[in-house]
């Protein structure tokens, strides 16, 4: 080969890599304007993650609660309480109804048992009163008396 032969294939290769270098340049420089362009816009990069063979969603979290937020919340949480209040006050006000209930059927059992065994006592003082006159006739009927 001759010089001017060595030339021009040195001249190629020069022109191969410079063509290879420029196009690692724009490369670099379409990525790197696509970032601009992603953080000027807000926008977020799409990049699919797998994880073993998987694809993975990777998402943002929920910004934090705001205060209208928590005014609901309250307010939420305010009912419950009114709530709990209201049906605490009816278990008090039933616990009190079945209390007089209870008590009144109590009362009432009392009054039944005093009655009865006042008719118990009455009955058996009659019985307890003929007691001599029976034994006397039962003694005097076995011939013990005379």
């Amino acid at each position: 080969m001759t010089d001017m032969a060595n030339t021009i294939l040195w001249l190629g290769v020069i022109a191969l890599l410079l063509l290879a270098c420029g196009l690692w340049v724009l490369a670099q420089l379409a990525s790197a304007i696509g970032t601009l362009k992603r953080e000027l816009l807000g926008q977020k990069e799409q990049r699919e993650v797998t994880l073993a063979g998987q694809p993975l969603e990777v998402r943002e979290h929920e910004g934090f609660a705001t205060s209208n937020d928590l005014a609901v919340l309250e307010g939420r949480v305010d009912a419950v309480d009114a709530d709990l209040r209201s049906l605490r006050k009816e278990i008090v006000a039933n616990g009190e109804t079945r209390r007089a209930s209870i008590e009144a059927k109590v009362e009432q059992t009392r009054r039944e048992a005093r009655d009865h065994t006042e008719s118990v006592r009455i009955e058996l003082s009659g019985k307890i009163d003929q007691l001599p006159a029976q034994l006397i006739a039962t003694l005097k009927n076995t011939g013990a008396i005379k």
